[in-house]
């Protein structure tokens, strides 16, 4: 009865720590769509068509204070100062919620913004198996931090230090590695052909 106890705190704990900043995600997500409401109105009123495409013009303006945001957005970060507040409140703030840095490489290789920025994927050597996981960095000459991520949720998983003689490269690309997670291994076969 105490392990199940146990493990069931544990577990209960983990779902905690996981859920949190996804709900904090989608609570700044709903204030920030009531805010492109309340702006796409007048905006809307402004366009000379009811319709476009069968699309309606509360989205159509909605759309285009995005794309007006996202190229005000874009010229901010090219600024100095701005990659400076970027970097601290990663270092500072972002940074010590859990997956933050896992998603925010996964999301840059998804759209190509950081190719170097990506981790390297390789394979793990578990006495007679090869276990999926992510080069972080190397920490001495022989020690390499790795983390293997869990399946199907790759935002869930361990931080090993590993020898370099257990790990393995690969060529699989960041996005196909997180397609074989997902997928619980299903389309191995493609993806994986001459890559390790």
């Amino acid at each position: 009865m105490k392990k199940i106890l146990v493990a069931f705190k544990e577990t209960l704990i983990r779902g905690i720590v996981f859920m949190v900043p996804l709900m904090v995600i989608l609570i700044l997500i709903d204030k920030v769509l009531d805010k492109l409401k309340e702006l796409a109105i007048p905006i809307a009123d402004m366009l000379p068509y009811h319709s476009l495409f069968g699309i309606g013009r509360a989205y159509w303006a909605v759309f285009l204070i995005l794309l007006a945001l996202g190229l005000f957005m874009g010229l901010i970060a090219r600024l100095r100062i701005a990659a400076k507040i970027s970097n601290w409140l990663e270092d500072h703030l972002l940074h010590r919620l859990p997956g933050y840095g896992f998603m925010k490489h996964m999301g840059e290789s998804m759209i190509g913004a950081d190719k170097g920025s990506a981790y390297k994927v390789v394979l793990l050597k578990n006495e007679d198996s090869l276990q999926l996981a992510y080069a972080i960095e190397e920490v001495t000459d022989d020690l390499v931090a790795v983390y293997v991520p869990s399946v199907p949720n790759a935002f869930e998983g361990e931080l090993l230090y590993v020898s370099k003689e257990r790990i393995k490269e690969t060529a699989i690309s960041y996005k196909d590695s997180i397609k074989l997670i997902h997928c619980q291994g299903r389309g191995s076969k493609k993806i994986l052909s001459g890559k390790i």
